[in-house]
């Protein structure tokens, strides 16, 4: 029988993004950069970074933020499979940096192309040969069309044997935390791996403690949960046995990105061959290596990058 080459596939929105080059209130800022960013496209863009076969499935407005996506994925070596809907524009969001401790994501995506995604945009033979779908609680918030193509993608994944990750996402601005719960439970017992942050994970359970959080998230699962604990690190519950990872310790400078950086990490481990321990260990170093660079994904590493980091004695100059 021939061996799946590891590959992902995503399914959902990617805005451009403007940002201050420097925080302070967006009021008094005199011009913004721009960019891109996506939860779904972050960690394929992460898993790709880490020699994963990886493809982004969305709708794109016909517009130039739209061309800056598609250009910026493609050079990260993502496969782009996405329709341009000319009567609606690709999303937008603002990060306001209002301090050094404080940032603030406006988003202006209520009429963008992507929230009118439906099941028919899918095309199944972008589905051929994935190891995993990617897919994020973001997506089935924007709209009843959106949470139809979740569903539709889900179907598609357990109708081929891929398995599926999902991570909670719960993004406030969209929903509130009852709904996401009602929406989100059925989708993550068809997850394979379940991602959630520990404020997230408690949407589920009725407990604090952080093992019994991450055993009530796998039971949740089809598979098992993995809770991320930010700058604590990483905790999860397999076959019974309670895994817990310490934090990779860096200078912070934009934490925005770094859970999707942490699950490209732990996703490209995993299909790769690594134990829960090692994709956790990976991941905990992906993700405190996002926050060393500005951006969503800008920061998200390397092979090269993760060798550097996991070797203490290394230089930290090149010459």
């Amino acid at each position: 029988m021939t061996q799946r080459i590891p590959s992902l596939v995503t399914v959902g929105e990617t805005m451009g993004l403007l940002a201050s080059p420097s925080p302070g209130p967006l009021r008094h800022q005199s011009h913004l950069a721009l960019s891109i960013g996506g939860a779904e496209s972050n960690v394929a863009i992460g898993v790709a970074r880490l020699g994963i076969r990886s493809t982004w499935i969305s709708r794109l407005g016909a517009d130039a933020v739209g061309e800056l996506i598609e250009r910026e994925l493609s050079a990260e070596h993502v496969r782009v499979v996405a329709c341009r809907e000319p009567s609606r524009p690709t999303g937008l969001m603002i990060k306001n940096r209002h301090s050094i401790t404080h940032t603030e994501v406006l988003y202006y995506r209520s009429t963008s192309a992507a929230a009118a995604l439906t099941p028919a945009d899918i095309d199944e033979s972008a589905l051929d040969g994935a190891t995993y779908v990617h897919l994020s609680g973001i997506t089935p918030a924007l709209s009843e069309s959106c949470r139809a193509t979740v569903e539709h993608v889900l179907a598609l994944a357990h109708a081929r044997d891929i398995s599926i990750s999902f991570d909670v996402n719960y993004r406030s601005a969209l929903w509130d935390r009852q709904t996401a719960a009602e929406v989100l439970t059925p989708m993550l017992g068809q997850a394979d791996i379940v991602f959630a942050g520990l404020d997230e994970a408690h949407m589920f359970t009725g407990t604090r403690d952080l093992r019994a959080t991450c055993e009530a998230m796998t039971s949740l699962a089809r598979g098992y949960a993995v809770v991320k604990l930010g700058e604590a690190g990483a905790a999860a519950s397999v076959g019974g046995e309670f895994h817990r990872q310490d934090p990779h310790q860096v200078t912070s400078v934009d934490t925005v990105g770094a859970g999707d950086a942490f699950v490209a990490g732990y996703l490209a481990h995993t299909m790769t061959g690594h134990t829960v321990p090692e994709s956790l260990a990976a991941a905990a170093v992906c993700g405190a290596l996002a926050c060393t660079v500005p951006g969503d994904w800008q920061g998200a590493p390397t092979t090269a990058d993760l060798v550097r980091a996991l070797s203490p004695a290394a230089d930290p100059v090149r010459r």
